[in-house]
């Protein structure tokens, strides 16, 4: 049997209960790095839903992770219910009109799409626009 590892940080409502989950990839027990490229979301993917099972990870909740540009262009995400699937895009990787055509087919789609880390400007406005979620650099 492989050991699996992965972060489990929950997100609140305003009622303080636990509605989401942010997954992050682990490499160990011990790990805390917050790795935000394909490879990692790929891990986390793969080990969230199809080894340890969503219900056993989120049960009925949103399961955020974070997403790179090339991701949003691998069919590794088709693998996935969008309902339960929220993309957080990373404003530090480059969103060119390609990635946004992709950003706005998966929120066709279903998935949700969630902005982290954002500092507000006009660079990061497209972004806003199609995002369901807006976590403001500010709010860390």
């Amino acid at each position: 049997m492989r050991t699996v590892y992965l972060g489990r940080q929950p997100i609140f409502n305003s009622e303080l209960k636990p509605v989401a989950y942010e997954l992050l990839y682990r490499a160990s027990a011990t790990d805390r790095s917050d790795q935000n490229d394909a490879r990692a979301t790929a891990n986390v993917l793969i080990n969230a839903f199809l080894e340890m099972g969503v219900q056993r990870v989120v049960g009925k909740a949103k399961a955020f992770i974070h997403v790179t540009p090339e991701i949003l262009d691998d069919e590794l995400l088709r693998l996935f219910e969008p309902s339960q699937l929220v993309l957080q895009l990373m404003p530090d990787f480059a969103y060119d009109d390609n990635v946004l055509v992709q950003v706005d087919r998966l929120r066709s789609a279903g998935y949700g799409i969630s902005v982290d880390d954002l500092l507000v400007h006009e660079g990061t406005l497209p972004l806003i626009e199609r995002a369901h979620f807006v976590n403001s650099a500010a709010d860390d």
